[in-house]
């Protein structure tokens, strides 16, 4: 529920120190984390980005007459920055999209929604938004795959990531009606991989594909023994397992019908932290690899007497 306001919409607006000090206790009060984001090498400007996007109406507003690129201008970001449309209006719908219903709005009661994201990610969790309007260079990037000879324009592809191990991802990828699942592992320094290789063609180009299948039967093989023997050691838990598990139990209290809805945007969260954030994380899955190589070599010294 969102708490009241402790200035009007024009009080913050013309005084910097009081937007800062009530979007701080705005935060506190909803449980989330208030986080100072950086751009073009320079911390993000809050309080302007706030002002400029109130003063066309607000986010929902902003993204219907698509000002995003009249907001980017005023900020003067070095040209080094990339999708910097994209970057906005992620921390506009993270950190300020519910203080604008609370300030701008004068909303009261139930959390409303970022136009476009019916599951919301809170900014506790990390920063998410679907349908973001997509940066230059990201817009050259869409797939146009050859068909018939010829190429053609499929659209945006969408997708998210279901599970991230050592050397790339397990990933469910949209295009228009169609949905497919598949592995993207990272590519060895000075390999090359056709852009339309099939997965078959691509696990046999490099070595680096051929460890991935190697480690996912081995996987198998670890779950078959498991359920074979009850008696055989728990599975080891990666970085992004405990953080999976944990993000999960504290959506599930607000979501609790939408598994596939909470999956994606804990990937995508996963996929926005700096390696700082996930170092607690990772440590832990550190010691429980060691946990699990401790008890899998006990275990296998007792099945061989």
């Amino acid at each position: 529920v969102y708490p009241p306001p402790l200035a009007t919409h024009e009080e913050v607006t013309r005084d910097p120190v009081l937007f800062m000090d009530t979007l701080c206790k705005f935060h506190e009060a909803m449980g989330s984390r208030m986080s100072s984001p950086r751009m073009g090498g320079n911390q993000l400007d809050l309080y302007r980005l706030y002002q400029e996007v109130t003063a066309r109406g607000g986010l929902e507003q902003v993204i219907k007459d698509r000002l995003w690129k009249d907001i980017k201008a005023v900020f003067n970001f070095p040209r080094t920055t990339t999708s910097a449309s994209f970057v906005l209006r992620k921390y506009y719908t993270s950190l300020l999209h519910h203080y604008e219903q609370v300030y701008f709005f004068r909303a009261e009661g139930s959390l409303v929604s970022p136009p476009g994201n019916p599951g919301f990610l809170l900014p506790e969790n990390g920063v998410r938004s679907d349908e973001l309007e997509l940066g230059p260079k990201m817009q050259k990037r869409r797939l146009q795959p050859a068909i018939d000879g010829k190429k053609k324009l499929v659209g945006i592809v969408t997708g998210s990531i279901e599970e991230k191990f050592e050397h790339g991802y397990l990933v469910t990828v949209v295009i228009g009606s169609d949905r497919f699942r598949g592995v993207l592992y990272h590519v060895p320094v000075g390999s090359s991989v056709p852009q339309y290789a099939s997965t078959v063609a691509t696990s046999r180009s490099t070595p680096e594909a051929a460890n991935v299948g190697v480690r996912l039967r081995r996987r198998r093989k670890r779950i078959g023994m498991r359920r074979k023997d009850p008696n055989a050691p728990k599975l080891n838990r990666s970085g992004y397992n405990y953080f999976f598990a944990e993000q999960r139990a504290k959506l599930k209290l607000v979501y609790p019908d939408k598994d596939r809805e909470i999956s994606k945007m804990i990937g995508e969260t996963w996929s926005s932290m700096t390696e700082e954030q996930k170092s607690p994380y990772q440590e832990r899955g550190v010691k429980d690899k060691e946990r699990y190589k401790r008890e899998i070599s006990d275990y296998r010294d007792r099945m061989k007497m």
